[in-house]
Parts: C-alpha cells; structure tokens; sequence
C-alpha cells in the first residue's frame, strides 16, 4: 500500500505530539494504535517514516558508509 506524503507527515506529527507529552500510546489519524516501549523506539518510527516520505516524494533515503581499516599485523 502506498501512502502519501501527507498521510506519512500526519503520523510523523502524532508520534512527535505524544513524545512531548511522555505518553507511550499512539492513535494514528486512520485509527491505528500503537504501543512503544520506549522514548528510542519512538525516535526509530520516525526515522523510518522520515526515510518512507524521502522514497514517497521520489528522494533516496539518507545511507550511511561506514569504512573498514586492516593492519595486516594480526
């Protein structure tokens, strides 16, 4: 299912709205309710849905490249 990016910013702005208020619970715009356990499982919705609207809108998703060193002393 695709949604918009209008959909996408709703639940983005419900989950911000319920960190402010320390709540745990979220109802979503659709009716959906969702549970989180903790302030970091929030933080990671909304770095899913931030990368969800970037492919919505037709933008790629931030990646992060990670280096890798060898000694070849070991």
């Amino acid at each position: 299912m695709t949604r918009t990016i209008a959909e996408i910013d709703a639940d983005i702005a419900a989950i911000r709205a319920v960190m402010g208020s320390g709540a745990k619970v979220v109802r979503f715009a659709d009716g959906r309710m969702v549970e989180y356990h903790a302030q970091k499982d929030q933080e990671r919705a909304i770095a899913y849905l931030q990368d969800e609207r970037l492919l919505a809108a037709g933008d790629a998703p931030v990646t992060a490249v990670v280096g890798r060193y060898r000694s070849g002393l070991v």
